[in-house]
């Protein structure tokens, strides 16, 4: 997954829709118990919230022309771990 480009001097909230990957075979749905994000160095975490299905960050910082690799542990009220990748670029100003 890799989300919309941020300049160095922004600030935002990103988002992983998590709907799908919470839906079970059977056609329940779990919820999200827990996550925890992994940002690397020259990324700045700010906060994180969870509202639904969405596992949401704020977060600022980068250099121009680098891509970083966020990743976000999902722990569901059934026990699961998902893990997932998103990629963050960042461009110019």
């Amino acid at each position: 997954m890799i989300w919309d480009a941020k300049r160095p001097e922004e600030r935002d909230v990103f988002a992983v829709d998590l709907s799908r990957r919470l839906r079970l075979p059977d056609g329940t749905q779990e919820t999200i118990a827990g996550v925890v994000w992994t940002v690397p160095a020259g990324l700045v975490l700010h906060a994180t919230e969870v509202s639904g299905v969405l596992a949401m960050a704020d977060i600022s910082g980068g250099v121009a022309g680098t891509t970083y690799d966020i990743d976000v542990a999902v722990q569901t009220n059934g026990l699961r771990q998902l893990l997932i990748r998103v990629r963050l670029p960042v461009r110019a100003a």
